[in-house]
């Protein structure tokens, strides 16, 4: 989904499609005290569960946000303050010139 996200232009950094990348912000994150991990009832099982009078839901791991980072206004300034150390991204040309500009270049690939 990543990668798909990515080629089109959703995503301008291809390192956000690495898991190993994610994870390492997460943690970042739950160390700055930004995020904090909780275990939550998983909501399919526990509407099951209570219709068949059965045992608690099982549990998944979430996350939330902590004060002060749980209004726009905070978020959005430490967005922008990450935002400083990020390199730009390289500049992509829309899909629609660059198939013209390949079919212009390999008249081969006009008549696929």
């Amino acid at each position: 989904l990543a990668e798909t996200m990515y080629h089109d232009r959703m995503l301008a950094h291809y390192e956000a499609c690495s898991l190993e990348t994610l994870g390492n912000a997460l943690k970042l994150l739950v160390d700055w005290r930004v995020l904090q991990r909780r275990q939550i009832p998983q909501r399919a099982a526990s509407a099951a569960a209570a219709a068949k009078g059965k045992a608690p839901p099982a549990m998944v791991e979430g996350i939330a946000l902590l004060p002060p980072y749980t209004g726009r206004a905070a978020l959005s300034q430490l967005a922008a303050s990450i935002g400083r150390f990020r390199r730009p991204a390289a500049v992509r040309a829309p899909v629609d010139s660059l198939s013209s500009t390949l079919a212009a270049d390999l008249p081969m690939l006009a008549r696929l």
